[in-house]
């Protein structure tokens, strides 16, 4: 027997009602049933991507000698909202810190043993995340996010390289004061800690990359002076996340 065409609109209409009511009362159903609200606390081990020193001083602009930099170490802390099952957004503040470790070639040495030598970084980002939930205890996931940060560098022998450039006098800058624009991007796999007592829980392990704008550290002493570098770092990245 023939259906008509009549009948098989009707099928077609139905199904599709049922399919949105079925969407709507899973995702009813997680909002009931999951905490969407998460705090969140991580370790980072930054790689840092030897930065590009350079000093502008009477219209001109000097690079400064290679500075490699040792592998370094931070914290961040995240507060977030999982608006779907699939996707989730927080904001972030995160510290970063990474030793100098030779300069060209050379192998750094304090001249005091209670001073180093160091870039470090602030940032507060906004992240978003794409995830994607299935019957493991495993969600692997990608991000990205914006934000603001403040790059300061404390290059102890710079000093003299300073001085040889802008005949002996010292520009007097001590790590940029500014706010930049910054991004990262983001990846990696999250682990929800079964029959955790506290209520739900991840622990997370993850890659992303940190970059942002240079920043400029003007002079003290010496008028339209001023030292640009950038913070570009590969994180890798463990923490734990508490929903609430």
């Amino acid at each position: 027997m023939r259906l008509s065409k009549l009948s098989i609109h009707r099928a077609c209409f139905v199904s599709v009602i049922a399919f949105a009511l079925n969407a709507a009362d899973a995702q009813a159903s997680y909002g009931r049933e999951q905490p969407r609200w998460y705090a969140s606390i991580s370790g980072f081990m930054p790689f840092l991507n030897d930065p590009e020193y350079a000093i502008r001083y009477s219209g001109t602009s000097d690079r400064f000698p290679e500075a490699e930099f040792d592998a370094g170490y931070g914290i961040g802390a995240a507060l977030g909202y999982t608006v779907t099952p699939y996707f989730r957004t927080e904001v972030e503040a995160a510290w970063r810190e990474n030793e100098l470790g030779s300069i060209q070639g050379i192998s750094y040495q304090p001249s005091d043993p209670g001073k180093y030598s160091a870039q470090r970084s602030i940032a507060l980002m906004a992240n978003g995340y794409l995830q994607y939930p299935n019957s493991t205890f495993f969600t692997p996931y990608i991000g990205a996010g914006i934000g603001m940060a403040q790059v300061r560098s404390s290059l102890e022998n710079i000093d003299a390289i300073i001085q040889q450039i802008t005949l002996g006098q010292d520009l007097d800058a001590k790590g940029a004061r500014e706010w930049v624009l910054a991004y990262q991007f983001m990846a990696g796999l999250n682990y929800e800690v079964p029959y955790f007592a506290m209520g739900k829980s991840e622990i997370f392990l993850g890659y992303r990359y940190f970059t942002g704008q240079e920043a400029e550290d003007k002079s003290k002493l010496l008028p339209g002076a001023s030292i640009t570098y950038r913070n570009d770092s590969h994180n890798a990245e463990l923490g734990w996340r508490l929903y609430f």
